[in-house]
């Protein structure tokens, strides 16, 4: 009998599909997509796309609250809107559904948050012990 939990996971960022914009959130977020797929397969790789999501909210909602259910694995790719949003609406539901959350930093305004907004860098930091910084060049 396996007593492994199947790893579902549930990527969130700024896919931009069937946009013709390409940025290097966008980069970032496939990049990960593409290679979770790869490790776990496709089937077990959900992807939450956040470009314009205060226009589209109900289906970016529905997507979100879906994975809830059906993932235990989170990986959050989000700019400065989104991490002020979405980020403490999934860390808020964590325990309840025993979800992992994964936060690889998108570009550089997360670090420049931390110190001016002393709640929300404390919060972050103290509860999600997954925080991944870029490397600097």
């Amino acid at each position: 009998m396996n007593k492994h939990k199947k790893i579902r996971i549930a990527v969130a960022g700024d896919f931009a599909f069937g946009s013709s914009v390409y940025s290097g959130q966008t980069a970032k977020t496939r990049d990960y997509h593409y290679y979770l797929c790869k490790r776990y397969g496709e089937e077990n790789v959900v992807a939450i796309d956040t470009r314009d999501w205060k226009k589209r909210l109900v289906p970016v909602l529905f997507t979100l609250l879906k994975s809830l259910f059906t993932c235990n694995r989170f990986v959050m790719l989000l700019c400065t809107n989104g991490r002020r949003t979405l980020l403490p609406f999934v860390m808020s539901l964590r325990k309840l559904f025993g979800y992992r959350v994964y936060f690889p930093a998108v570009g550089g305004t997360l670090y420049d948050d931390l110190p001016t907004k002393r709640f929300f860098g404390t919060a972050l930091t103290k509860s999600m012990p997954y925080i991944w910084k870029p490397r600097s060049c």
